[in-house]
């Protein structure tokens, strides 16, 4: 939860440039410990508050304090690496985005202070770059990076996102597109750990028409951009002009990590939504866009919005433990033919042990009801007997 208070301070040293703060308070509502939370601010919203808001000269720090009034008695702060991002292009700043780490149920109050800009980045810290994008033909496509993971997207009709893995954390998309180095063989850097195939990856976008997955594949044109790269996160960003989607024609725009404008519109178009990913099912990024899709597209649905994800807890490395913890089974439910009776693979509903973590029911028309794929492999099927 990220409350704006209405009010902020401006203090001053003697004849010194003045620095101007605005308190935020940030709260942790979950019972365990969360580090490393993203948060991000519209400039906009930032700017209801204190309108000569600075973007390009500004300091970010917190304190234990949960209060303003402990806030303002507390003789310690942190700083915490922060960067302010233009997403349109225009040379303004749209988003400001830095990471905290907060204890189970604690609030912590963040001061944003701003002002004179040779005084902010005299004392502003020296950030050290944690995040890296690069578009390389040696990788085929667009890559972006933390120091944990590195994604890349095929830049051709396949349109799949793969995944390399790490075993320290370090910033590898350079030495992946260098000349004759092979990131398929294991090395004590990490290697590419996802073996993509046919399918559309992790995160990519398809269609599904008539039961069938469209890649984007025929297209008028492709074009990539980086949009941001900091000590915080990297932006990226995909567009896809005339997308042949089963007959029609699509302009896709796909900005990584967050493409707001195009899950609106599939919203609008469907009425029902169904969030899965690999992450836990709880404060994680799927819960935030299924709160968003409800909050902002609430009159658009027909239905509650349904999330699909891993269970809260870390994930296993031992294969039986791992396929308790994953989503493994599909994110869509669908009335089918007679027809795919065939080649499906029958999958009894167990209530006392579901194989995906979240409750489903289908109450829809057919006689037959399947479970059309997987997270990764979406050409598979398995029959779902109906509630």
């Amino acid at each position: 939860m990220l409350w704006i208070f209405p009010a902020f301070c401006m203090t001053s040293v003697g004849a010194a440039p003045r620095i101007k703060n605005i308190k935020i308070a940030i709260s942790n509502p979950a019972d365990h410990v969360q580090m490393a939370v993203d948060i991000v601010i519209p400039i906009a919203q930032i700017r209801k508050v204190a309108p000569d808001f600075t973007p390009g000269a500004m300091i970010v720090t917190a304190s234990d304090a949960g209060t303003l009034e402990e806030d303002a008695s507390a003789l310690q702060t942190e700083e915490l690496p922060s960067q302010a991002d233009d997403l349109d292009g225009d040379g303004k700043a749209d988003e400001l985005a830095f990471q905290i780490d907060l204890a189970p149920h604690q609030t912590r109050i963040v001061t944003l202070s701003y002002g004179d800009q040779g005084r902010i980045w005299r004392l502003r810290g020296d950030y050290q770059q944690r995040t890296a994008a690069l578009f390389s033909r040696k990788i085929e496509g667009l890559g972006w990076e933390s120091e944990r993971l590195a994604f890349r997207v095929y830049f051709d009709p396949r349109n799949a996102i793969d995944l390399y893995g790490k075993r320290r954390p370090t910033l590898q998309l350079g030495m992946y597109a260098s000349p004759d180095y092979t990131y398929h063989d294991e090395s004590p850097e990490g290697r590419d750990i996802y073996k993509v195939g046919d399918a559309i990856g992790i995160g990519s976008v398809a269609a599904m028409v008539d039961g069938k997955t469209i890649k984007v594949a025929e297209v008028k044109e492709r074009k990539w951009r980086i949009v941001a790269s900091g000590p915080v996160r990297t932006v990226v960003e995909l567009e896809y002009d005339g997308w042949n989607a089963g007959g029609k024609i699509i302009d896709l725009r796909s900005l990584s990590p967050f493409d707001w404008e195009a899950i609106a519109a599939t919203v609008r178009k469907t009425n029902r939504v169904i969030v899965a990913h690999e992450d836990m099912l709880s404060w994680g990024y799927g819960a935030e866009i299924a709160a968003l899709i409800s909050d902002k597209l609430f009159d658009e649905l027909d239905a509650p919005v349904r999330r699909v994800a891993a269970m809260d807890t870390f994930c296993a490395y031992q294969p039986t433990l791992e396929d308790e913890i994953l989503p493994r089974r599909s994110s869509a439910l669908s009335s089918t033919t007679a027809e795919d009776d065939e080649d499906a693979e029958e999958l009894p509903v167990d209530k006392t042990k579901s194989s995906v973590p979240t409750d489903f029911e289908w109450h829809g028309g057919g006689e037959k009801v399947y479970v059309t794929g997987t997270i990764f492999q979406w050409s598979r099927k398995s029959k779902l007997y109906p509630v």
